[in-house]
């Protein structure tokens, strides 16, 4: 393969590197919120739930709908339910719906972690 197509490439995994660990940001600051709400700390709720909320919304606004087809509509599907249930949380300091978030997202980086590392690529 020339040069460009492995440039190519990298970018590709570059993308799904960048979108891997913004998932694991939300799950570090769905922790985070968590513990604020129980401790009853306003301001590191606020913190964190806010910069959960503004890593779903940028993976969001990253879909490609032109090329993405069925799985740009889940996804799109899934970032809108993570922000709607993210908002609630904030709002009302609901733990439950906080933590119905979480398996969402989990399975979402499994997901793109899988997209980085496919079965057998041993490179």
């Amino acid at each position: 393969m020339g040069s460009y197509g492995q440039i190519g490439q990298q970018d590709v995994a570059a993308d799904r590197l960048i979108i891997l660990l913004g998932l694991e940001g939300v799950l570090e600051h769905i922790r985070r919120a968590r513990v604020a709400i129980e401790k009853r700390d306003p301001g590191a709720k606020a913190q964190a739930m806010d910069r959960a909320y503004q890593i779903v919304q940028h993976l969001l606004v990253r879909i490609d709908h032109e090329h993405g087809g069925e799985i740009a509509e889940n996804l799109d599907s899934l970032y809108r339910f993570l922000l709607l249930k993210l908002a609630h949380a904030n709002i009302f300091d609901d733990l439950v719906a906080l933590e119905e978030c979480r398996p969402v997202v989990q399975d979402l980086r499994e997901a793109w972690a899988g997209l980085l590392n496919p079965p057998g690529d041993h490179s």
